[in-house]
């Protein structure tokens, strides 16, 4: 069902997720959706796509959603969704997590991403998450695409991201992020462009191997 597009305002009704078992794909992206997300949504249980990004939909995402097991990409970017359940880390296909520009808050030990193994995709740019960076964000192998920029995030930046092997891209600039990347040489050559860590005044990075320089990051004085 792909409903993208078409102009459609009003709430989402509260039987949404009813009798809808054997939906595969849900498209309501790009409308002019408001309210809450229904409970009922987590009654979609075969649903693979939910994708309701670019709405105005508001209020906290329901727990139900962590109900959705086979569900391999979420997308509610561009809304004004607050609060997050851990019940999210219990969607074990989730491939593609997409929160951004949305006011969640909290913080990302709140998410459940310990469990998400299959993911390739996080994008929480803009969410103003809060707190550090958990380092078991690294045990998702697959992880190619990370996005934690405009927040408040605190603390150092993991190592072990560089160990993930088919990382393309990590954002993290714009967060109050401290200490020293402690990144390889080759981990900046094989990112290139796609790794930003500007605007966190208190972070700093070592140049000595290769003269790199990573733009808005201070040299470490020690």
């Amino acid at each position: 069902m792909s409903l993208a597009g078409n102009r459609l305002s009003g709430q989402l009704p509260a039987s949404l997720g009813n009798n809808l078992a054997e939906l595969l794909i849900l498209d309501l992206s790009g409308n002019s959706l408001s309210g809450s997300l229904p409970c009922s949504i987590g009654g979609m249980s075969s649903l693979l796509k939910l994708d309701l990004s670019n709405n105005h939909l508001n209020g906290d995402i329901p727990s139900e959603l962590g109900k959705l097991k086979n569900l391999t990409l979420l997308d509610l970017r561009n809304n004004s969704l607050s609060g997050v359940t851990p019940s999210l880390g219990d969607m074990a296909s989730l491939r593609y997590m997409l929160l951004s520009d949305n006011p969640l808050g909290g913080n990302l030990m709140q998410l459940g991403l310990r469990n998400l193994r299959s993911l390739t995709t996080l994008d929480l740019s803009n969410t103003g998450f809060v707190g550090g960076i958990p380092e078991y964000i690294t045990d998702s192998r697959r992880l190619r695409f990370i996005a934690l920029d405009n927040n408040n995030l605190t603390g150092s930046v993991p190592k072990k991201f560089q160990e993930l092997s088919g990382l393309t891209a990590l954002y993290l600039n714009d967060n109050n992020l401290t200490g020293e990347l402690e990144f390889s040489d080759e981990f900046y050559r094989r990112m290139g462009s796609r790794f930003a860590a500007w605007n966190n005044p208190n972070l700093c990075c070592r140049f000595e191997s290769s003269g790199r320089v990573l733009p808005g990051v201070q040299r470490c004085e020690n």
